[in-house]
């Protein structure tokens, strides 16, 4: 009975659509004026015959009665608009390639009001729901508050294609309270098309989750947890550092300070400090946001230590002066810095006051407050730099031997190459860009960068506070270096995809101050330890050393870039401040200067 309810329906619906378009016809008809010679019947009797063929025609391309049975609201306004000027197409196309008449105008003024009073009619025939109570009275409200009665079983559609009000009686439920905006915005929600790029993630997902088990998850019987990032890098796959038995005697009564605290060098850092039970460990940064993640994650670190942070920068002379006379440190872990090649070769300024004065600050502080020693952490960008954060860490390094010519503090440069999945560095931009759907950046598919695991660097680091008594740049040497294009590679493997298959591999050509490779251990570098290697430094000229930096704060107050460069330069005897990456292929092109540079003439 109901699908012979619903057969009937879409019949009337259709005569009722005929009628329609017959009284548009008319209304066209006195609307548009007389025709001139030709017949009113004629003319008629074609519009009567056309509007019906082209309203069926829209309406059977636009999903059929069937489907406008259900609600119809705005969206499908357009879908049938459409569908209808396809039926235009075919049925007037013949009239309108013979010859231009005013009976074709009159058929294309019909055919486009009935289909707007056959909307219009739809769209608030469905906007409403019009029922008698008890009283016999009639009640009208509209379609989205009905629902807010209706706790459906199945869904909406069942409700919709329900004809008596009696099979709707019966699947109403006691009201759920949602608002009326809640479910506006599901209806228009699940009428948005999924944009390419999320059928392109949804596929790519499916594809993963049928190859996870093989590649990039180890399973079990209950869960499966993702493959540690560090086993991509083949020379990282083993621990090649030991932390040394005697450090957690030899921490047990001292107070460390940790500039940088909330760094990926100095978080990791402060939490092994934790394990190790030091008397008190001080936690220092300028990002309190970071550091209140910090103080978060240690929490459940259980440990004899009494824990402390401070808000600070290591540019303000004035506050990590408070903090060196409040707590008094033994030692000083300095890993405040910033690290970033292009940013900084920028923005040179800011890489002198964090790297250099930043450092010189700390470093003057420790020696006042007669600190053990004062551990800075360095970069391999430092050897022969061509960029200006490589540069400043340089100038950093050669403040610690300043420092060591004057001082009963042990001034320790410590240098690190690149640490895996450290914070914005190239494994966690990869996972992001995978993650995207691609593509993964690459800079040159001829650069190779050395890579140490954060377990190891820290490791390195508490063995060389415990060992080393002399003052001297020290470097962890690595046994080969890793391809990037070849990272790119194991990175979307491990992810389950096929590399420039579903994920591509983009080369965007190298950035201002960046080397295909980087030199760890230079030529001259002695075995020290355990895979540790010491450089040896010249003579450094104090006086002159000292004059220089105080020309290079100048500068650095008026934020003078070019005479920023050329005093690095100067300094550091290995950088050359003209020249300038120009991309691809990694060639440098010198830039020309009318005469030579005399730090002593400088004009700051």
């Amino acid at each position: 009975m109901a699908h012979k309810r619903k057969a009937n329906r879409r019949i009337l619906l259709m005569m009722i659509d005929a009628i329609i378009s017959m009284c548009c016809a008319v209304i066209s008809y006195f609307v548009i004026g007389t025709v001139g010679q030709e017949c009113t019947g004629m003319m008629v009797g074609c519009i009567i015959a056309y509007l019906p063929v082209c309203v069926l025609v829209a309406m059977v391309l636009a999903k059929g009665y069937r489907t406008s049975l259900k609600k119809t609201n705005v969206y499908d306004f357009f879908r049938y608009a459409k569908a209808l000027a396809i039926g235009i197409v075919l049925y007037l196309s013949i009239d309108l390639v013979m010859r231009y008449s005013l009976l074709v105008v009159c058929k294309l003024f019909a055919i486009v009001l009935a289909f707007v009073c056959m909307m219009i009619a739809r769209i608030i025939y469905y906007s409403m729901n019009v029922r008698a109570d008890n009283n016999g009275r009639i009640a009208i409200q509209s379609s989205v508050e009905y629902l807010e009665e209706l706790n459906l079983v199945n869904s909406k559609d069942e409700v919709a294609d329900s004809d008596d009000r009696e099979q709707q009686d019966k699947i109403k439920i006691q009201s759920v309270n949602k608002n009326r905006n809640d479910n506006k915005k599901k209806v228009k929600h699940s009428k948005v098309k999924k944009t390419r790029q999320e059928k392109k993630l949804e596929r790519l997902e499916k594809k993963r989750r049928k190859k996870m088990n093989k590649r990039a998850y180890v399973s079990n019987k209950e869960h499966a947890r993702p493959l540690d990032i560090e086993s991509l890098f083949t020379e990282n796959a083993y621990k090649q550092v030991t932390l040394e038995r005697d450090a957690c005697e030899y921490f047990s009564d001292k107070t460390v300070l940790i500039t940088g605290a909330a760094g990926t060098i100095g978080s990791n850092l402060y939490k092994q400090m934790l394990n190790l039970d030091v008397k008190r460990i001080v936690g220092v940064d300028i990002y309190e946001n970071a550091l209140y993640e910090l103080e978060r994650s240690v929490e459940k670190i259980e440990s004899k230590s009494k824990k402390f942070y401070e808000v600070a920068s290591v540019r303000d002379q004035k506050k990590m002066n408070e903090i060196f006379a409040k707590y008094r440190p033994d030692i000083v872990f300095h890993a405040a810095a910033h690290k970033h090649v292009p940013l900084m070769e920028k923005n040179p300024e800011e890489a002198v006051k964090n790297n250099v004065f930043g450092t010189f600050t700390c470093a003057k502080l420790a020696d006042i407050y007669n600190v053990n020693k004062f551990i800075l952490i360095s970069t391999d960008k430092a050897h022969k730099p061509i960029s200006a954060m490589g540069a400043t860490k340089r100038i950093g390094e050669m403040i610690m031997q300043y420092m060591a010519g004057k001082s009963r503090t042990k001034y320790i440069s410590l240098r690190f190459c690149n640490i895996i999945a450290s914070n914005a560095s190239v494994v966690p931009l990869m996972c992001r860009e995978i993650e995207a759907g691609g593509p993964v950046s690459v800079t040159d598919k001829r650069a190779f960068r050395y890579f140490v695991s954060k377990a190891d660097a820290i490791d390195y680091l508490i063995n060389m506070a415990v060992k080393i008594e002399q003052s001297n740049i020290y470097v962890l040497g690595v046994d080969r270096p890793t391809s990037i294009k070849e990272l790119a590679h194991r990175m979307i493997k491990a992810y389950g995809y096929t590399p420039n298959g579903e994920i591509k591999v983009k080369y965007t050509g190298m950035r201002l101050g960046e080397r295909l490779y980087e030199e760890l251990v230079p030529d001259g570098a002695l075995p020290y330890r355990d895979n540790v290697y010491m450089i040896g430094q010249d003579k450094l000229n104090r006086k002159a050393f000292h004059k220089k930096l105080e020309l290079l704060n100048v500068a650095t107050k008026e934020n003078d870039k070019d005479n920023i460069r050329r005093i690095m330069a100067d300094i550091v005897e290995d950088y050359n401040y003209k020249y300038v990456n120009i991309g691809n292929n990694n060639e440098y092109e010198v830039l020309e200067t009318e005469e030579e540079f005399d730090i002593e003439e400088a004009i700051v």
